[in-house]
């Protein structure tokens, strides 16, 4: 179980610096369809051990039949990890995190939902979510939200938030459809 610690906690600071480097270089990534109910599967496997360690509930309500975004999978992945790591953070002890997708067919979109139920964001910290090097973690760089906003939109994508104090926040990335 220690060697478990230890190497989640190697693997945290390479997420870290390689999140670092990744604003700090202009983002490349080719145009591709990318099924995102794989990417999400995968996201929720690789916390699975700290939501158990955590007592959160992870799922994904996504249909494998959902549209293809277009985008690069690996940068929707690096976006997904750092949303998905942001809300096992802000969840002590105890909660849920929800994936949700759905088509948007009327706007050629494919939407997704990342809600969790942490002690949500006040309005001044929800106004700078997006600004570089702004955090309120302790151990934070402050670029995960400002990196996850330049790769969905350098795809054509959106990047919502909708939180409040005492009732969770829920991210939406709305992608365009490959």
């Amino acid at each position: 179980e220690t060697a478990q610690d230890i190497i989640a906690e190697a693997d945290r600071l390479e997420a870290w610096v390689r999140n670092l480097l990744s604003y700090a270089r202009p983002l490349s990534g080719v145009h591709e369809a990318v099924a995102l109910p794989p990417l999400v599967d995968g996201v929720i496997d690789h916390f699975a051990r700290e939501m158990e360690k955590r007592d959160i509930s992870g799922r994904s309500t996504l249909a494998h039949d959902l549209p293809l975004a277009k985008g690069d999978a690996f940068l929707l992945g690096q976006v997904l990890h750092s949303l998905v790591a942001n809300a096992v953070e802000a969840i002590e002890q105890g909660g849920t995190i929800e994936i949700a997708g759905k088509s948007v067919p009327a706007q050629q979109r494919v939407e997704l939902t990342i809600r969790d139920s942490g002690p949500g964001m006040s309005a001044e910290q929800l106004n700078r979510a997006f600004t570089p090097f702004y955090t309120t973690k302790p151990k934070g760089l402050g670029v995960g939200l400002a990196l996850a906003k330049r790769i969905v939109e350098r795809f054509g994508g959106r990047i919502f938030i909708d939180s409040a104090p005492g009732r969770g926040t829920t991210v939406c990335l709305s992608m365009p459809l490959a």
